[in-house]
């Protein structure tokens, strides 16, 4: 998280908050939940982004995670 400026950890902290209430509500896997907060960070760590797309990352790679890891179709 040093490398972003506009990010600071608490906004990350928060988008992670929101992808654990998703998660509890659509019942998935823990392992989509791993995944989905391994995406976030490493495109944290190798691309700048500005807090107006933080919540668009964390979907982004919500419905990788889920396609990656899920047995049934998200909705």
């Amino acid at each position: 998280m040093s490398e972003q400026k506009e990010i600071k950890s608490n906004m990350r902290g928060i988008l992670i908050d929101w992808i654990v209430d998703l998660h509890l509500r659509f019942k998935m896997f823990p392992e989509t939940l791993f995944t989905v907060v391994m995406i976030i960070d490493k495109y944290l760590m190798k691309k700048q982004m500005g807090k107006e797309n933080l919540q668009l990352l964390g979907a982004t790679a919500f419905f990788i995670g889920a396609k990656y890891e899920e047995t049934y179709n998200v909705p």
